[in-house]
This record gives structure tokens, C-alpha cells and sequence, in this order.
């Protein structure tokens, strides 16, 4: 599509005291039309550890700016922000060796499953998304929603594995598939498609950091200092949670899935679950970080639920949890569950915490944390 001459005006608005959105007034001689930019906090929403609401109070002024340019992206299209100056070329090393970029890519999809928010956190809006379980129509987290701003990237359903012919379609010029499990020859089929991106070689599948990951797509993306003040403001938020509740720190804590066949899954600290608890000052219990193994779960049977001995467990809602767990006498025999010390998240939430990204976790802290605090206070 031909780009239009456009008189452009920026007005920020300013929310509470850690986000900030923008609107980009693009004014043409037949009238006005308003779209959104945000120029985006980690934190997307603000979060204050002590009272966990969202400060939706508008500041008092705007700041209103008018100048000339020309821009125009339709929703669904893709869009890039500005590139950080020096930041091309660069050459991003991964588990299947190394993949230079030369320019600024205009068109990226998201193959990983969580991928997606670290882009859109860099006002870069995907032309594909990769859904988890339980995500919006549109392919992302509720979390995101706001981000991608009226946009439909092309939704690829990942139900019967990565769908090459559907990445393919979307003439991507970057895919980015590092939150995913990537063999060598799909990743060959990728690389045919668009420079490709995976996880890197020390990290095992499903295990990249969702700091390691936001600094990855920052850097691929041309923004690799944004990305950085990004990654310190949401590590700010967990900083926050701990020093207002000095009570949960050290304390022993896990995240817990039921096996649809018997018994039930912990995370490790491999897993971005594991991860999150750990940002929040929890210790993961002695007799489940003996069973790691490397792995990003540790199976633990029906016969052994006094593993789940914690001081805090974070149960996710999937297979009827809280039901199955009120009928279960082996899990109600521990001392977890006698003391009320665990906590079934609703869907949403457990979703956020299964997709630890700079978008998803201040939506997790604000619902789970007040949970937390009140069961260990």
C-alpha cells in the first residue's frame, strides 16, 4: 500500500507514574484520524506492590507536539519502531549456530509462544503470533491486548506442531522462535523462510529466561538498550514485592500443574514458573530441587505428595484443579493443604505466570501476590 502525506501530532498521556501512552495524531486534508502508539513502561500497567492495584489516574497535563512526516501501517501488517543508532548489523548466536541481521526487519513473526510480548513491548507488532492454550482470539495474553492496538497478526495455531507453510505465507523478514522446541531441521526450514532466531545453546527448550529473551528479540529487533531498561523495570517490580513483603522471602514456594494421569507436575527453575517464584524471594523445597534433573519438571506421583511440603504452593487451574484437589486424600494428607497454604489461580493468571514476559508478569504480580501475602502473613 502507497503511504500518504500525513501532518503528524504526538500527545502523551501520562498514567500514574510508571506508564505512559502516546497517540499519534495523523491529520490528512479530508480530516482526522487518530491511531495509538505506545511508548511503553515495562510494566504496561502500574503496579504497586503494596496495595497491588492498577493507579489508573490520569496525570494532569499533555504534552502536544506537531511536526512533518509520513507513516502509515495497517492493523495486522506488521510494524517496527525506531532502530537504536549502531544497532545493525548484528549477528545473534543461538543453539544452531548463528544468525546475521543487516537492517531493521519491517515484517517478524513470532513463532514462540511467548515471543510475541517481547516484541509488541518494543512497539514492534508481529505479522504472526503463536498462541498458548487458553490465549485470546487474537493470539496473545489479555495482557497484550492493549499493545497490539487494533492489530490481527495472521494466528499460528501450534495444535499439531510449527506450521511452515503458514509462517511462510506471512513473507516474514524475521522469525523469532526462541520460547519454543526447535529441532535442527525445522530450524533449517525456517532459515529457508527468513533469518531465524532460536534458543540459545545453553538453554534447554522451554527454559530461555524471559530476561535472556527480552535482551535476544531487543537485540534482533535493533533496540538492545531498550530492552535493557525494559528488563530493569520489571525486575524492579519483583524488588518492589520483596522489600513490601520481607515475610515471603526465603520462604520455600512452587508452582504446581495436576498429571491429567495420576499425581502431579512442580516446576523448576528452569521454567519460567519456577522462575517467577524465585524472582518473588521463594526457595524451591529441598526434596523437589533434588528431583531436577536438568529438566524443567519434576514428575512427582500420587504416592509421593509429601513432596509438595512447601510453604507456599501455586496451583494452575488446568484439569478441574481445585475439585480434583478437594477429592484427593493423598494431597489433602500434607500439611500444604491441612494449612490452606496453596492457591489455585484462575485461568488468566496462570496463563501470565506459564508466560513469564515484561507484559505478563506485572498482570501476574497484581493478582497473585495478595493471595500469597495473606496465607504466609
Amino acid at each position: 500500500m502507497g503511504r500518504k502525506p500525513w501532518r503528524r501530532c504526538g500527545v502523551s498521556h501520562h498514567l500514574g507514574i510508571q506508564s505512559k501512552v502516546s497517540l499519534t495524531i495523523l491529520i490528512d486534508q479530508d480530516g482526522l484520524r487518530v491511531t495509538k502508539r505506545r511508548h511503553r513502561s515495562a510494566a504496561r500497567t502500574v503496579f504497586r506492590a503494596a496495595t497491588l492495584t492498577l493507579s489508573l489516574a490520569a496525570a494532569a497535563t499533555f504534552a502536544v507536539a506537531c511536526g512533518n512526516g509520513t507513516d502509515t501501517t495497517e492493523p495486522g501488517a506488521g510494524a517496527a519502531a525506531p532502530v537504536e543508532e549502531g544497532a545493525f548489523p548484528v549477528t545473534i548466536d543461538h543453539a544452531y549456530g548463528s544468525t546475521p541481521i543487516t537492517e531493521a526487519p519491517q515484517r517478524v513473526a513470532a513463532v514462540g509462544l511467548a515471543d510475541a510480548d517481547a516484541l509488541l513491548a518494543l512497539d514492534v507488532t508481529p505479522v504472526l503470533v503463536t498462541p498458548w492454550s487458553g490465549a485470546t482470539d487474537a493470539g496473545v495474553g489479555e495482557w497484550a491486548l492493549p499493545e497490539l492496538d487494533g492489530a490481527r497478526p495472521v494466528v499460528h495455531d501450534y495444535t499439531d506442531g510449527i506450521n511452515i507453510e503458514l509462517i511462510a505465507s506471512t513473507s516474514p523478514d524475521l522469525i523469532v522462535a526462541i520460547n519454543q522446541s526447535v529441532d535442527e531441521q525445522t530450524y533449517d526450514q525456517l532459515s529457508s523462510i527468513a533469518p531465524t532466531i532460536v534458543r540459545p545453546a545453553e538453554a534447554i527448550d522451554w527454559g530461555v529466561s524471559w530476561q535472556d529473551a527480552t535482551r535476544i528479540i531487543g537485540s534482533a529487533v535493533g533496540q538492545p538498550a531498550r530492552a535493557d531498561e525494559i528488563i530493569a523495570e520489571t525486575e524492579e517490580l519483583f524488588a518492589q514485592v520483596r522489600s513490601d513483603h520481607p515475610e515471603i522471602v526465603e520462604k520455600t514456594g512452587a508452582v504446581m500443574l495436576l498429571n491429567q494421569a495420576g499425581g502431579y507436575y512442580t516446576y523448576t527453575e528452569e521454567d519460567g514458573r519456577g522462575q517467577f517464584m524465585k524472582a518473588l524471594g521463594f526457595e524451591l523445597p529441598g526434596q523437589l530441587r533434588a528431583l531436577e534433573d536438568g529438566q524443567f519438571y519434576v514428575d512427582v506421583s500420587a504416592e509421593n505428595a509429601q513432596l509438595l511440603e512447601t510453604d507456599i504452593l501455586i496451583v494452575l487451574p488446568n484439569h478441574d484443579a481445585a475439585g480434583v484437589l478437594s477429592r484427593d486424600d493423598a494431597f489433602q494428607a500434607t500439611g500444604v493443604a491441612r494449612d490452606g497454604r496453596y492457591i489455585v489461580v484462575d485461568a488468566p493468571t496462570g496463563i501470565a505466570m506459564s508466560m513469564a514476559t515484561v507484559l505478563s508478569i506485572p498482570y501476574a504480580l497484581d493478582r497473585v501476590v495478595p493471595e500469597i501475602t495473606e496465607r504466609i502473613s
